[in-house]
């Protein structure tokens, strides 16, 4: 599709937002000009330097090297074409200012500027001038709806803003504030202004989103990586995902599912021999040596639904203890030991309840991860690696950020539960638990990755298991995925041992949460994913054709899952207009 070109065939009404928008534009150096879709981005010269909006913002002609002028001047000219725009219209043009300076890679202000190729149209480089945390917040060059369409492309709101015509009926109006995608521009903005008021408020330093429907994406980068300033946040800051990691160990032994090298329901004792000839607790608070045989053996379909009778326990049993003094219980530090020892450790226990009778959260998707490796002779790390990863274009993601990368890492934040103390719970500058491959790569929560990554999984789950032609999964192991296989008794029966009301709308599936009744703006039926306490969130929506990833670093400790989690969901379905 064709982008017109502002300069050129607009009326006099037109051509006052041509030239508010243009002088936004033009006064920043890397401003895209509108171009054919696919066409490479050559930054323009500005349309005239020596205009009084020009002279305004601190124009030059490009390629002489002087600072580009700040939103502020944007606005001004704006202002001035009021006359010809009108108050509807004036909004819409404020808005399409403030993204075309965000969509720049240099912050648009003479105080703190420095010359920057941009080496990454679709993140950021912002510089190295210590900015404060507010700053950040209103001039990070990533940090507006950057709508793509697959490959970078130019701003659809200059497209809209320039070709409107002067008078425009209601209908008119309201699809003009709609992009492509359905989604609400102004909603869109208020959710950038929630997010961003989270990190004012220090709830986290920053934090990246990232929406996708029908193909457009909108996707935000807000404040920086560190309290202390580690930098802006970019968006392709790599995260620690947390468990994030599920759905991805799920989708790969679903793979080996298909391959006939793992079959649903055949016993896992051949491939993890500890875990056999279980024993199982007679009342999960007894004691834990009072147990009775297993009814039958644990089968690939009991792992995959967490109903294997191995997982975290909330109440303080003499199982609970037993697991956390085996250092198998779920925790935010991952096991630090080999897989053979965690699969030791774990049989060596008991079963809390009988295979496929409750569902136990967690641990379920580390014996899946040591499953695969055992099945397939590769280490967890490099089978995702061979046949997810690589063909998704995940080049991020894994079990460690290596060295080159490591600037892209930002620190997480915790409440250490035994002393209530806040502060850093891995740092890059100290070390890293993950800047080396780990001696455990957890299928449960290991993996570090970036929005655009998880967005290339979450749209081959989306598109029922292919990316671009190449076929990943088959449509029926994403529906059998994506399905809940919880029983009403099930979930009743183990609701006790998971998070309040969490089962009143949602069910599980492989390695997923999957909603069953509306409850709230975002619970859609249908909709699948997950989140990590880490501070991440990953859900896929195929009613709506929508992908939203929230990605923090600070675990979950009352701050960012009651506040900053919601709000993203709440304000991302609010945003949908059509």
């Amino acid at each position: 599709m064709a982008v017109v070109d502002p300069r050129h065939g607009v009326g006099d009404s037109r051509r006052a937002e041509a030239e508010a928008v243009l002088t936004c534009a033009d006064s920043c150096r890397h401003a895209r000009t509108p171009v054919r879709a696919g066409a490479p981005h050559v930054p323009p010269p500005y349309r005239n330097p020596s205009s009084p909006d020009a002279r305004a913002c601190g124009g030059t002609p490009a390629g002489q090297g002087k600072p580009p002028g700040d939103v502020g001047c944007c606005h001004q000219a704006v202002e001035r074409a009021a006359g010809w725009i009108g108050e509807a219209r004036l909004i819409a043009i404020r808005g399409v200012v403030d993204s075309v300076h965000r969509r720049t890679t240099i912050r648009c202000s003479s105080r703190s500027w420095r010359a920057s190729p941009m080496s990454n149209p679709m993140g950021s480089d912002v510089g190295a001038a210590r900015l404060d945390r507010r700053a950040v917040l209103r001039n990070s060059a990533a940090g507006a709806a950057l709508a793509i369409s697959g490959l970078p492309a130019p701003t659809a709101g200059v497209e809209a803003a320039v070709g409107a015509p002067a008078r425009l009926n209601e209908t008119e109006r309201r699809a003009q504030a709609v992009s492509g995608a359905g989604f609400s521009e102004a909603r869109l903005g208020r959710m950038r202004e929630v997010m961003a008021g989270h990190v004012e408020r220090g709830v986290v330093p920053g934090m990246v989103t990232l929406v996708s429907r029908r193909g457009e994406v909108h996707a935000e980068a807000i404040g920086e990586t560190a309290f202390d300033g580690g930098g802006p946040m970019r968006r392709d800051t790599i995260f620690r995902i947390a468990s994030v990691t599920k759905p991805i160990t799920a989708a790969a032994a679903m793979i080996l599912v298909e391959e006939c090298v793992l079959r649903l329901d055949e016993p896992v004792d051949n491939l993890l021999p500890e875990l056999a000839d279980r024993q199982v607790l007679k009342a999960i608070d007894g004691p834990v040596d009072d147990t009775v045989p297993a009814n039958r053996p644990i089968t690939l379909r009991d792992v995959l639904t967490f109903r294997l009778g191995y997982g975290a326990i909330f109440d303080q049993s003499p199982f609970a203890q037993a697991f956390t003094e085996a250092g198998v219980a779920p925790g935010p530090r991952l096991p630090g030991y080999s897989p053979d020892d965690y699969l030791k450790r774990l049989g060596g226990l008991p079963l809390a309840h009988q295979p496929g009778e409750r569902w136990l959260y967690n641990n379920g998707s580390d014996v899946l991860g040591i499953l695969i490796a055992r099945a397939t002779g590769q280490s967890l790390g490099t089978f995702l690696r061979e046949r997810i990863f690589d063909p998704l274009g995940m080049k991020d993601t894994g079990f460690h950020v290596p060295a080159e990368k490591q600037d892209r890492l930002p620190t997480a934040y915790w409440t250490d539960f035994e002393t209530g103390r806040f502060g850093e719970f891995d740092a890059p500058a100290e070390g890293s638990r993950f800047a080396l491959p780990p001696p455990f790569e957890s299928g449960a929560g290991g993996l570090v990755s970036t929005a655009d990554d998880l967005l290339a999984f979450g749209r081959m789950m989306l598109d029922n298991g292919t990316h671009e032609g190449q076929r990943i999964l088959s449509r029926a192991s994403v529906g059998l995925m994506t399905m809940d296989h919880l029983t009403p008794e099930q979930k009743a029966a183990s609701a006790a041992q998971f998070f309040p009301g969490f089962f009143d709308n949602r069910g599980w599936g492989f390695g997923v949460s999957v909603y069953t009744q509306r409850t709230d703006l975002s619970s859609v039926p249908g909709r699948f994913g997950w989140d990590g306490g880490y501070g991440t969130s990953w859900y896929v929506d195929p009613s709506e054709e929508l992908i939203g990833i929230l990605l923090t670093q600070r675990l979950w400790d009352g701050g960012v899952e009651v506040t900053v989690l919601p709000d993203f969901w709440t304000t991302t379905y609010a945003a949908i207009e059509d």
